[in-house]
């Protein structure tokens, strides 16, 4: 399994159990299984990768709010637009 773009893959298993008082199944459930784990900058991990990759990790600053818009990635060596993620 793996993520194409921002695509996630879940599986869903579905499961009844007896009631104990009258044996009869009882309503099935549904539980969600992730496959995949999201490649998303603003994880610590992620963000180390792709530092590690020789990539930086930023979010553009507004002087008087902070921290605006997604995080970008970029590359050391390139002063473009970086990819908002």
């Amino acid at each position: 399994v793996a993520n194409v773009g921002d695509s996630r893959a879940l599986l869903a298993r579905a499961s009844a159990s007896p009631n104990p008082a009258t044996q009869a199944m009882q309503r099935e459930t549904l539980r969600l299984v992730a496959l995949s784990v999201d490649h998303a900058p603003a994880l610590r991990e992620e963000k180390e990768r792709i530092e590690a990759c020789g990539g930086t990790v930023t979010r553009e600053t507004d002087a008087l709010t902070g921290d605006q818009g997604p995080f970008r990635v970029w590359r050391k060596d390139r002063q473009g637009p970086g990819l908002a993620i």
